[in-house]
């Protein structure tokens, strides 16, 4: 989708106004192109025709005749795949301002076979400019926009709970987050899930799907379009597509492939909870449909450090997780003999939150990636999945 660039003088011409005057426009100390601090080793110019301020590498020609990248038609539909800002981060000559930033390049460096929908800024205000128009909304639509908006409200609802809670029991003096900020958060989060429901109608919106958004936004510094730009490549190189659309497809994979892992790795505590009807799918729905983003199993410092390797190996890290996990409480989960008593166990484990240093947080994903399964071994797990669901199918049939 190619939304045309209106630039500002374009907009003040067409309202008479005339271009702006440069000695009143106030200077960036960041190229608008390239998002690069400038300093005097590397001035920024302003484009003849959007007036933005670029530097030399993100731009032509000489004052007062400087043309942006934006603004240069021969190379305008030719721009490479990764900006100069994200070849910065590639070489570690550039800090990521944020972990938003740097799930953004794991994702361009993974390959993929899925191609992402990469919107370019313009093109997602544009679809946040059509937002308005989703109040026409009828019938099956309608209720997926109320069923979030319910979502969205009942979910930071309890964030604000959980942050009073750790403000009284850190003796803390303020909030994390003032109330404005937190609202800011809220309406970011919002505006995230309404974009994608409206890009993405066959998918719509599932339970889940607010706690992954939430915690994108905030570790994006509350910028919107960074955090769609994620969710939507969890949506399409991670898969996160068949796990939320209406059949969950994906779901009762994943229960598979858990359970075929938790057999082969910890056959014992397998063994135990089979024997009384515990499968995947009565504990680990949670933890499947918001990557561990709602659960209260993890602390937050956890649950970043998970999207960390996440976004940058797939699938195959969070059954290292669940494994990990699971090799942890091993022992106190056999203790309990009846599926009440584990059911209870399994919501009221405090091992992480008691060891929430950064030697056992490292201590732990360290244990996560040591555990044996690859890419290549859940493949098989699919393949072995996928025969006997059409088996299954046609003894229905």
């Amino acid at each position: 989708m190619a939304i045309p660039r209106v630039s500002a003088y374009t907009s003040a011409a067409k309202a008479g106004a005339g271009p702006p005057d440069v000695e009143t426009t106030e200077t960036t100390a960041f190229c608008q192109c390239c998002q690069v601090a400038c300093h005097r080793f590397r001035p920024t110019k302003p484009c003849s025709f959007c007036h933005a301020r670029v530097c030399q590498f993100c731009s032509c020609g000489t004052e007062p005749h400087v043309l942006c990248k934006s603004c240069q038609p021969q190379v305008r539909g030719a721009q490479p795949a990764f900006s100069f800002r994200q070849l910065l981060w590639r070489f570690k000559m550039l800090p990521f301002g944020c972990h938003g930033e740097k799930w953004l390049f794991l994702v361009r460096k993974r390959q993929s076979f899925v191609v992402p929908t990469d919107l370019t800024g313009d093109e997602y205000q544009w679809l946040v400019h059509q937002l308005p128009r989703q109040r026409r909304l009828q019938g099956a639509h309608l209720e997926q926009k109320r069923t979030l908006d319910r979502d969205v409200d009942r979910t930071f609802q309890q964030l604000q709970i959980r942050m009073a809670n750790a403000k009284r029991a850190n003796f803390l003096a303020k909030s994390q987050y003032s109330s404005s900020e937190f609202m800011t958060w809220k309406s970011n989060t919002h505006q995230l899930l309404s974009v994608f429901l409206m890009l993405k109608p066959q998918i719509g919106y599932c339970q889940g799907m607010t706690s992954v958004a939430a915690v994108l936004v905030q570790e994006s510094k509350m910028n919107s379009e960074i955090a769609f730009r994620l969710f939507l490549a969890l949506s399409e190189k991670y898969r996160l597509d068949d796990v939320y659309r209406p059949d969950m497809k994906d779901v009762n994979l994943r229960y598979f492939q858990l359970d075929e892992a938790l057999r082969l790795h910890l056959p014992r505590l397998h063994a135990h909870l089979s024997d009384r009807d515990i499968h995947p799918s009565t504990y680990a729905s949670c933890w499947i449909l918001t990557l561990f983003t709602e659960c209260r199993l993890f602390p937050h410092r956890y649950v970043v450090a998970f999207l960390d390797l996440f976004f940058e190996f797939g699938w195959k890290v969070f059954f290292q997780t669940c494994l990990a996990i699971f090799s942890i409480i091993e022992t106190p989960l056999l203790r309990q003999s009846t599926p009440g008593e584990i059911f209870a166990y399994l919501s009221k484990v405090t091992w992480f939150h008691r060891h929430k240093s950064d030697s056992d947080l490292d201590r732990f994903f360290a244990t996560a990636r040591a555990v044996n399964i690859s890419s290549s071994f859940l493949d098989v797990l699919q393949g072995e999945y996928s025969t006997e669901a059409s088996m299954s199918m046609n003894e229905y049939d």
